[in-house]
């Protein structure tokens, strides 16, 4: 059987809708990874720890949504108009922070069903104009006349993507959040679907024409930097821009490119769909926070913000990582959240980017 990648886009519904929060410049977005945030529901699809029979109950499962609520109005400032959430575990979860928390100021983008025990959920306080749900895909066909399906062997988890009007400062705005796949199993061995997840921003970004201010956002599992941290010796889903499509060789003398990856600049007049293929804008480049994930003695910086200004527009930015005393350990590690014990948030810290877009002459 061969294997055979299709990027599959899949519309899920569209919506329109008004009467939200008028214009504002700069908005405020904030990505936020809240690690395994399961409900009181057994549905049986969970994670062992978070069914009741694994110890799960609605009290820490509300705690939880208490927590959540206290990192979003208190320790996220400005106050967020764009909330972009990942590792929840579906509608249910933000139906309850929208009825005892929010009271319903935010609407929100979820994929109506998942392949995943975890999904990512939009929230806006803009009016959401459109809604589209894309998930990648790696199949096995077999060749010659056959009447058996092609045979699913990975699936990405869904994107989001959303048309928010922002009003004035920058009228309709595209955000795609993502939760690429993680790097348990080796960096290197998983990074084939982060980088299949990659080529298919690719597409949807080139599809569009790069006229649209876009951001992708969301815990990305991937650094901004990964390419360089693993000495340039195996491609990765995003790739520095500039020299690097012509490729260094890989082991055995195989060299490679960057034709299925984003291109990452540190330069915002950089970013825009380039001959050599996607460049996006990170704000991680210009700040000099460590990262909002901490493994294996390091920083790291998964958590992204990846800007396309769009046609005629420069864009400004500035990135905040939100390390209260509450959300991280002593030693200034985020404070995992166990389940055992009720101890702790999130594994990741909440990243927050303000980001205007304006015409240039």
């Amino acid at each position: 059987m061969a294997a055979v990648t299709l990027a599959v886009a899949v519309v899920a519904t569209c919506v329109t809708v008004a009467g939200c929060a008028g214009p504002a410049a700069p908005v405020t977005i904030v990505t936020y990874n809240v690690q395994n945030l399961f409900d009181a529901t057994d549905d049986g699809t969970e994670y062992t720890q978070y069914q009741s029979a694994g110890g799960w109950t609605a009290d820490r499962y509300y705690k939880r949504l208490i927590r959540l609520d206290r990192v979003l109005k208190e320790m996220v400032t400005p106050k967020p108009e764009i909330i972009a959430l990942q590792e929840i575990e579906g509608r249910r979860v933000i139906s309850d922070l929208l009825r005892d928390f929010f009271r319903g100021r935010y609407q929100v983008a979820m994929a109506p069903n998942s392949n995943s025990s975890i999904r990512v959920a939009l929230l806006s306080r803009f009016p959401l104009r459109s809604l589209r749900i894309h998930r990648s895909v790696a199949v096995a066909v077999c060749p010659g006349p056959t009447h058996r399906p092609p045979v699913e062997l990975w699936g990405s988890r869904e994107m989001v993507d959303a048309e928010i009007d922002v009003g004035r400062s920058a009228g309709i705005i595209r955000v795609i959040v993502c939760h690429w796949k993680s790097q348990s199993g080796g960096e290197r061995e998983t990074e084939p679907q982060r980088i299949q997840s990659a080529a298919l921003l690719r597409t949807l970004l080139t599809a569009a024409d790069g006229e649209q201010p876009t951001l992708i956002v969301g815990d990305l599992n991937e650094d901004v930097d990964e390419f360089r941290q693993h000495g340039g010796s195996y491609p990765t889903a995003l790739m520095p821009h500039g020299g690097v499509e012509a490729g260094p060789a890989v082991p055995g003398g195989v060299s490679f490119g960057a034709e299925r990856s984003l291109l990452v600049t540190s330069t915002p007049e950089a970013a825009g769909l380039r001959p050599e293929g996607v460049v996006v804008y990170s704000p991680w480049l210009a700040s000099t926070a460590n990262g909002s994930y901490y493994h294996a003695g390091r920083w790291e910086r998964l958590d992204q913000v990846l800007v396309l200004p769009g046609s005629g527009r420069g864009v400004r930015t500035s990135l905040r990582v939100v390390d209260d005393d509450a959300l991280v350990t002593d030693d200034g590690r985020p404070a995992r959240y166990d389940p055992r014990t009720g101890y702790g948030f999130s594994d990741h810290l909440p990243v927050v980017v303000q980001v205007s877009f304006e015409a240039v002459d």
